[in-house]
C-alpha cells in the first residue's frame, strides 16, 4: 500500500497502489453467496406486491389515493410495531381497513 494520499488527517485508510492487483482495491466487505441473494431478492419482490396489492385495495375502498393508502398502513405498523407486509397481508387476507 503507498502512504495516504489524503491531506485531511481523519481519512480512514489509505489508497492502494495503482501497481497492486485490482483485487487488493476493494474495500466492501465479502458479498453474500448467490443462493443467499436469491432468497433475499425474492422475499423483497414477494413483500413489494403485497404492499403494492394492499395498497390498490385500500384506495378503492377508501376512495382515496394510492400514496394516501400507503401512508395509512404505515403509520398503522408503526404505531403497533407491526411490518409493514404484515400489515399489508392482514389488509389483503382479513380485510383489515387501517385507520
Amino acid at each position: 500500500m503507498s502512504p495516504n494520499p489524503c491531506p485531511n488527517p481523519k481519512c480512514a485508510s489509505p489508497r492502494p497502489s495503482p501497481t497492486q492487483p485490482p483485487s487488493a482495491w476493494s474495500t466492501s466487505a465479502p458479498s453474500p453467496p448467490p443462493h443467499t441473494t436469491t432468497v433475499q431478492l425474492r422475499t423483497a419482490l414477494h413483500s413489494r406486491i403485497a404492499i403494492e396489492q394492499a395498497k390498490g385495495f385500500l384506495s378503492h375502498r377508501l376512495a382515496t389515493t394510492p400514496d394516501t393508502a400507503f401512508d395509512l398502513m404505515r403509520r398503522y405498523s408503526r404505531s403497533r410495531g407491526h411490518r409493514l407486509t404484515d400489515v399489508a397481508h392482514r389488509v389483503l387476507d382479513d380485510g383489515l381497513l387501517p385507520t
